[in-house]
């Protein structure tokens, strides 16, 4: 669901992602770098960590969203704490969707 500036809610015809089990907030990239304009959703589900993301314009469509495994470290290991860890999947996921796209080499 969004929500419009005035408050009131938009309806989502379709889910976007079916797989997710546990959601983090999204994050919109509205830098002047070559990611504006995308949405990038962390989540976990039975394979491990997952970073979706959509252009904003097109988020509504299930089609536009495209999931990248970041990791299948479990939640219990002892890689830091959890924000740390959490901070770490986040910018992999973001780093692996710019090389999907071909902004950065492997």
């Amino acid at each position: 669901m969004a929500i419009t500036a005035s408050g009131i809610p938009i309806y989502q015809v379709d889910p976007q992602l079916t797989d997710v089990s546990q959601s983090s907030n999204l994050r919109v990239d509205n830098t002047s770098g070559p990611g504006r304009g995308w949405i990038y959703l962390p989540y976990r589900n039975g394979g491990g960590y997952q970073v979706a993301s959509a252009p904003a314009v097109g988020y509504t469509s299930p089609s536009s969203w495209q999931a990248n495994l970041v990791t299948r470290i479990s939640p219990r290991s002892s890689h830091g704490s959890t924000s740390t860890r959490t901070e770490r999947l986040r910018r992999l996921g973001h780093e692996r969707h710019r090389v999907s796209l071909g902004l950065v080499d492997r």
